[in-house]
C-alpha cells in the first residue's frame, strides 16, 4: 500500500481532509539534515509554515485546529505529541511509519516527497531556512507581536479560542507582501 493510500484510508484517492495532519509537517521539519529543534520550535515553525503557505498558494497546509493559548499560538494535537520531550530536541515523530534505517535507505525522504506537494515543500523549506535556526524567544517574538493573529484572538484566561485560518491568511499575506 502506498502512502496516499494508507494516509487515505487504504482507497487510493488523495487524503480528503483539508491540509494534512500537524504532525506530519513536524516531522517533515525534523527530517531536515541537522535539525535540532525544540518542541517550541516545531509547534512556532508548523505554524509560521501554515501561514506562508496560506498566503503563498491560498491553501491551508494543515487541518488540525489551531488556538491561542497563554504562550502564543499553538496546535494541540501536536502539543500533545511532543510535550514529553520538554525543553530538548525532538529527534523525530517517525509519522510516516519508518523506522531510522529507513532513514538511511531514502524511504523516509520518499514518504515526504509523495505526500506533501513539491511547492508545498518548498514552502516549508523556505520557512525552516528563514526561522529554523532562530532562538525559541525570537520565535515567540514574531508570533506574540501586535498585529499578529495571536494577539487578535487571545483573551487572558480564556485559552483554547481557535484562531481562524482567515486571520492567519491575513497576517501572513501582509507579511509576504511586505518582503515583495
Amino acid at each position: 500500500m502506498g502512502a496516499r493510500q494508507l494516509l487515505a484510508g487504504g482507497s487510493g484517492d488523495a487524503p480528503k481532509a483539508r491540509g494534512h495532519s500537524a504532525i506530519l509537517i513536524a516531522d517533515y521539519l525534523l527530517s531536515r539534515p541537522g535539525a535540532a529543534l525544540t518542541p517550541l520550535h516545531v509547534i512556532k515553525l508548523v505554524y509560521i509554515s501554515h501561514g506562508y503557505v496560506l498566503a503563498r498558494h491560498g491553501v491551508p497546509l494543515i487541518h488540525d485546529r489551531i488556538e491561542a493559548w497563554t504562550y502564543g499560538p499553538v496546535i494541540p494535537v501536536l502539543y500533545h505529541a511532543l510535550r514529553r520531550f520538554g525543553r530538548h530536541a525532538v529527534p523525530s515523530l517517525y509519522y510516516c511509519g519508518t523506522r531510522l534505517a529507513d532513514e538511511r535507505m531514502g524511504r523516509r525522504e520518499e514518504f515526504f516527497r509523495e505526500v506533501i506537494k513539491d511547492k508545498i515543500r518548498k514552502a516549508i523549506d523556505d520557512v525552516y531556512d528563514e526561522y529554523g535556526r532562530m532562538p525559541g524567544k525570537r520565535l515567540i517574538e514574531l508570533t506574540h507581536g501586535e498585529g499578529t493573529p495571536w494577539r487578535r484572538h487571545f483573551k487572558k484566561h480564556g485559552g483554547g479560542i481557535e484562531i481562524p485560518d482567515s486571520t492567519i491568511l491575513e497576517h501572513y499575506r501582509k507579511l509576504a507582501d511586505a518582503r515583495a
